[in-house]
Formats: structure tokens, C-alpha cells, sequence
């Protein structure tokens, strides 16, 4: 099937069953972050910007995956998680060609699946959020010589969390995070400062910020 005549939704789905291992087991949960950038990288010109081709459209996905729960192939299960139904199953294995069709749009599949489920970037997007992570107020705190004023706010500015976000999400979040950082020195020092000074767990970060407000 050639990419211009495969739908969204037969991209998503092929992708989630190839990701989420449905071939050879029950399944995993998905987040949509990874879906998003597993649709990305086998299906660029389906699933990015316009004016921007190398960033995703995660919208795209987002909007799809609200009719996939709609039509009940896919199941949310909270804090952005989803599953393939056995719906969702039977029609991409009645449909092989869909994937086959990402087997021809990626020669090296199986290192795709394999970055993607371990978070691992390329050296492009590496560099584009070390940038990022060099603009925070931690990091500018940190370069200043002034890192005894990073609060624990300027820590979850630099992690893109909250103390409300769900366990899950903190955690996969946190690692990311970790592992661009120790693509720089500086960004790894600080790193290690914060985690040091803040904690590193959910429970400890979490327990830091209630005591600051007095919960």
C-alpha cells in the first residue's frame, strides 16, 4: 500500500499494533507521546507540519486517536494510555498489508520501534531540547553561579512537570529528561543538582512540594 493511499488511521493502528508487540503478545499500553512519534518517523509527510516537516503534529494523532476510542479499536485507559481492542487487532491482522507497509517505509524498523520504546532521540531532536533545557531558569541559575537559588519550581519547569502530573507520566517524563541531560556536561551537572537537592523519585518530589506549601 503506497503512503499517499494509506489513511491516518490505518497508519496509527499499524503503527500501535507493530509497537505495542500485538503480533507476538497480548499487547502493550501505548502513550501518545510515543505513538505520535512512532507515526512521525514511519509516516513523516502524514504526520508532520506543514510549514515545519521535521517537527510531528501531534493534533494529528490526537484527533485520530479520539475516533479510534470512538469506534472502539482503541481503549483509553488514563494519563494518555491506550490499548488496542481486539477490534483494533482483527482489523489491522485482517488488513497485512498495513504492515507491511511500514516495513517498506523503514528499512531499519525494528531500531525505530526499538529507539522509540526506550526514548531514545536522534541527534537532531537531541540538540533541539538541550537547547530548550538551556533556556529554563534553572539552567541560567545554574550558569550563573547561583544555583543556591533553583527552587524546586525551576526543577519541575526543567523536568515540563507539575507535582499533579500521575506517577507514570513523571516518570517517563523524568528520564527522558535525564538522558538529554547527560548529553551536555553542564545540563548533567545540574542535573544531578537538582536531583540531589529535590529528590529523584515521585514520592520524594512530591513530598518536597506539599511540605513547601503546607499540605
Amino acid at each position: 500500500m503506497e503512503q499517499t493511499k494509506l489513511t491516518q488511521k490505518d497508519a496509527i493502528l499499524s503503527v500501535f499494533y507493530v509497537l505495542g508487540n500485538y503480533e507476538n503478545s497480548k499487547g502493550d499500553l501505548i502513550d501518545l507521546e510515543s505513538l505520535t512519534v512512532g507515526c512521525f518517523r514511519l509516516f513523516k509527510t502524514k504526520f508532520s507540519m506543514e510549514k515545519f516537516p521535521e517537527y510531528p503534529r501531534v493534533d494529528r494523532v490526537y484527533k485520530r486517536m479520539n475516533e479510534l476510542v470512538k469506534g472502539r479499536f482503541v481503549k483509553e485507559f488514563g494519563d494518555s494510555t491506550y490499548g488496542l481492542t481486539a477490534k483494533g487487532v482483527k482489523f489491522v491482522q485482517a488488513n497485512r498489508n498495513l504492515l507491511e507497509s511500514i516495513k517498506a517505509r523503514s528499512p531499519d524498523i525494528e531500531k525505530n520501534i526499538s529507539d522509540i520504546k526506550n526514548q531514545d532521540l536522534s541527534s537532531d531532536e537531541i540538540q533541539r531540547e538541550v537547547l530548550k533545557l538551556k533556556r529554563t531558569s534553572a539552567s541560567e541559575k545554574f550558569s550563573n553561579n547561583k544555583k543556591n537559588d533553583i527552587t524546586l519550581q525551576d526543577y519541575l519547569d526543567y523536568l515540563k512537570l507539575d507535582i499533579y502530573a500521575q506517577p507514570t507520566s513523571f516518570i517517563r517524563r523524568h528520564k527522558r529528561i535525564q538522558k538529554i541531560s547527560e548529553k551536555d556536561p553542564c545540563l548533567s551537572e545540574l542535573f544531578e543538582f537538582m536531583k540531589s537537592r529535590f529528590g529523584e523519585s515521585y514520592k520524594e518530589i512530591r513530598k518536597n512540594a506539599q511540605s513547601l506549601m503546607g499540605d
